[in-house]
């Protein structure tokens, strides 16, 4: 038995140049006519496995996939839906592979907190901007985050609209450092903190109609203590 050596592993299953366009019908070309065909080379089954197995993965898709994107940008009708920068995150829960009602099942799988979950990043372009599968059923919101500071291509979104999800004042202060417009769908508004700060001899303007509910004060100065650790924390799932 013979193994490849490293060379020949990292060369497999990839175009080391810009493939020809008689390679790319070669190994990828089908037509309306079939699929499985083991007179046309390209068809036979066995180079069809292949493909699935070397071409078909996680990292060949996201290189694929900002080429998706940005053909998708340029169709004119796009400039009608929006500019790319209102992006929101969905999730799909998954618990066993067979036919089932989602909606049940996803109320199921959350409950019970097994199974999981495929967050998939769209904006007001495109869909499948970037995606990420978490194991079970988290608190997903700081899984989110992860999700859109690691697109896999398009322009950065500044308005972030999800639902709930398990959302709490650290996560909007990490979206906002990180320069996204946090606007989570909240189910219990009225459960909700409304913030107010002051600076010691600086004159601080009114909050308009949120003046009479506004009545937590952050303290600034924990925001002043630990200020060179919140960064390193916000920017923790960008490296």
């Amino acid at each position: 038995m013979e193994f490849s050596t490293d060379e020949q592993a990292a060369s497999h299953g990839k175009f080391n140049e810009e493939p020809t366009r008689p390679e790319l019908e070669r190994f990828f070309f089908l037509d309306d006519e079939s699929v499985v065909n083991p007179v046309i080379e390209a068809l036979a089954c066995s180079r069809l496995v292949h493909i699935d197995q070397y071409y078909l993965r996680a990292d060949t898709t996201a290189v694929a996939n900002p080429k998706l994107i940005n053909a998708q940008a340029e169709v004119p009708i796009v400039a009608y839906w929006g500019d790319g920068l209102h992006a929101t995150v969905a999730r799909a829960a998954v618990r066993r592979p067979r036919p089932y009602d989602q909606r049940r099942a996803v109320a199921e799988v959350l409950r019970r907190r097994r199974g999981i979950t495929w967050l998939n990043a769209v904006n007001d372009q495109v869909a499948g901007i970037g995606q990420m599968v978490v194991p079970g059923t988290p608190r997903d919101s700081l899984h989110i985050l992860d999700a859109l500071v690691n697109l896999d291509g398009g322009v950065k979104p500044e308005t972030v609209a999800i639902d709930n999800a398990s959302c709490s004042d650290v996560v909007f202060g990490l979206f906002k450092i990180l320069g996204y417009t946090f606007s989570p769908r909240f189910r219990d508004l009225d459960g909700q903190r409304f913030w107010r700060t002051s600076l010691p001899g600086v004159e601080t303007g009114t909050y308009g109609p949120l003046e009479d509910i506004a009545r937590d004060r952050a303290n600034l100065n924990k925001v002043i203590v630990h200020w060179p650790d919140m960064p390193r924390v916000a920017g923790s799932p960008t490296r």
